[in-house]
Parts: structure tokens; sequence; C-alpha cells
């Protein structure tokens, strides 16, 4: 359906199946890189587990697209709309995201308890408390070292009403230079990186260079928004046009996908904000409407369903097992086991935690925010 000053994308209520599945592949997929990359068997297995960081990537085009794709007919100028998007999304994320600083917080104990007493402990548990852990290289990594991709996500859901209400309005062609602009910007950060050199490491940067403007260059919330927008802006443009879909459209860019995460074709620094951005806002767009796809039957579907508290949750109960089995780290058995508990735990966190907590805090604030509106 098209306005008369634009395309104005749909907003189904119904779930994308494919989509929802494509969550829980990446999921496991930033596991595997996480656990598994050095204990896989073969040579193609460990290059695919090496690059599982490129899955948080889709995720941000992913989770533009997805909120596009529901909310973007909203009328966010209202402020009503403004604060239930914000109430839902709150709701959505924190609740699982504390109980994983506290699971992180247990692992690291006692000497999380002894930073608590200084203050650069204090400053770095305010950022995490507050979705701000990105933003300083002092809590991206404090308990849960995955969880810095929370505090980008905080940022896409503070813009977001803003966005949708732009995009709305601009033309098909416009849309496409959206997509076109946004996939330029992210070649910015890691083009400067490289010019600049700023950790002086007189080489390109590479997997595993712990160093201090490479942190930033891979976790800062500012620089992932392009990622954000032009998955927006590509679901607005599709709409819930199914002509779009293809099969042998999604396996050519998830191909294409793979091996240019894997060849090393690609700059490492150009990985996590660049050059697949085309791929993967192409393979969201030829998942969208293929409930036949392998990626819509119901494990699959299952695990997108506990992808988040399968996310959120795997550094932090990683990091408490091995405090009790040091062996985890390097031993291949124990890191399907710890795979196989997480799997079933996150199942059970998402039915018996996050929905419920979901629908109590919704509940709560809107009585709130409904309570503050009469008393104004």
């Amino acid at each position: 359906m098209t306005s008369p000053r634009g395309p104005r994308a749909t907003t189904p209520r119904t779930e994308i199946l494919p989509l929802t599945g494509l969550r829980g592949v990446l999921a496991w997929w930033v596991v595997l890189f996480h656990f598994g990359r050095d204990l896989v068997p073969t040579a193609l297995l460990a290059r695919i587990a090496a690059s599982g960081h490129v899955a948080v990537d889709v995720f941000f085009v992913l989770s533009g697209y997805v909120l596009a794709r529901r909310y973007a007919g909203v009328d966010f100028r209202r402020r009503e709309a403004r604060r239930g998007f914000w109430v839902r999304r709150f709701a959505r994320v924190y609740p699982l995201y504390l109980g994983s600083l506290v699971i992180g917080f247990a692992a690291s104990a006692p000497r999380s308890l002894a930073e608590l007493a200084t203050l650069k402990g204090l400053v770095c548990a305010t950022l995490q408390l507050g979705l701000l852990n990105a933003w300083s290289h002092r809590a991206m990594f404090a308990h849960n070292w995955a969880a810095w991709s929370l505090s980008v996500e905080g940022l896409f859901y503070v813009i977001a009403p803003w966005l949708f209400t732009r995009l709305t309005v601009l033309s098909r062609r416009a849309l496409i230079v959206a997509v076109a602009l946004s996939w330029a910007a992210t070649f910015l950060a890691p083009a400067l990186y490289t010019a600049l050199d700023p950790d002086h490491l007189g080489r390109p940067l590479a997997l595993g260079d712990e160093v201090l403007w490479g942190w930033y260059l891979k976790f800062f919330p500012l620089q992932r928004i392009p990622e954000f927008v032009a998955g927006a802006a590509a679901a607005i443009y599709v709409g819930a046009d199914a002509r779009l879909a293809h099969p042998l459209v999604a396996v050519a860019s998830s191909t294409g996908l793979l091996v240019l995460a894997t060849s090393g074709i690609v700059p490492f620094a150009y990985l996590h904000s660049g050059v697949l951005v085309p791929l993967v806002v192409t393979l969201i767009v030829a998942l969208d409407h293929q409930c036949s796809s392998w990626l819509a039957a119901w494990p699959t579907v299952a695990l997108g369903h506990a992808s988040y508290a399968t996310y959120i949750f795997h550094v932090p109960l990683f990091l408490l097992f091995a405090r009790f089995e040091p062996a985890a780290w390097e031993s291949g058995l124990l890191v399907v086991a710890y795979a196989a508990l997480l799997a079933v735990l996150a199942l059970a966190v998402r039915a018996g935690l996050e929905e419920p907590c979901r629908r109590l805090v919704v509940r709560r604030l809107a009585v709130r925010v409904a309570s503050t509106r009469r008393a104004s």
C-alpha cells in the first residue's frame, strides 16, 4: 500500500517464522564463536566458528527489519505511542539482561564485590545497569562480555520512533538510496581506523587483537546505527510484498555471506559493520514470507524464541560453569555438555521467566504511565 508521499509498510502482528528461526541460528553461531572455535574438528568448521562475530551484525540489521515491519505504521508523533513502544522494548530485554549481570557478578565473586568498593567499579556498575556498557571500554566486558550488543540495541530503541516516522514517508527510490547510504556509512569507522592505526599495530586489525581503539571500532554504539537503518529501510520498502522473497536468493545470499566471512578476502576491521550489509539485507528480505523454509520449522522456531535467553546468558553461565569445572575452557566434551544444558535452560527461561516477566513489566509500566498522564 502506498501513501501519496511514499510507501507505507504494513505492520502485521503475526510472527515472521523464518526470521525467528534465523535468530536461533545466529544465537548459536555466537555461542560457537565464543566457546567452540578452537575445539571444532575440521578447518572449515573452525573458519565458520571464527566468523561468528558476524552474527551480531546480522542481528542488528534484522532488528531494524523486524521492528520496522511491525511498528512502521504506528503514528509515533503521539506521545502514548512512543511510550508504549519503549515500555514494550524495555520489558522485552531488561529483565533477562539484569539476570545475566547477576549471574556474571556471582561467577566472578568475591572479586566483583571488592570492585564495587572502588569508584571505577561503581562507574562500571552504573553504566551496566543503565545499558550504557558499550559506550565505555571500562564497562564493555565486565561480567557479561556479550552484553555490549544490548547497549547498542538500547540506542536503536531510543531512535526507532523518530527513524520509522521519517522512513515511512520516503518514496521507494528514496528508500533504496537510504539503504545504499547506510551501507556506505558503515565503511567510515573501519576506514578511519585502518588509515590512522590509533593502536599502533603496524598491520591490519586481526581476530584476537585486544586493543583499546579496536574495541571502540567493534563495539561503540553510534557506528552501528547504519545497520539498523538499512534493515528498517529495507523492511519499509518490502512491506508485505511476498514477490521479493525467493529460496534461491536466500541460498545465494547466505552462501555469499559465509564465503566473505570465512575466506579472509574482507579485512577483519570491515567485517564488523561494513561490506556484508547488502548480503544481510538480501538474505532477510528473501527469507521473509518463506513459511516452508526449514527456518520456519518448529524446532528452529523454538530455538529462535529462546534466542535472546541463549545469547544473553551464554557467557555468564559458562563463566559460572567454568568456575566449578575449569577444564571446560579446553574440553570439547564439556563444551558440548554445556551447550546442551544452555539449550534446555534457554527454552525453560523463555517459557517460565522471559514471557511472564515481559507481561508483568508491560502491565506495571503501562499502569504507571497511565497514572502519570492522568495526574498531569
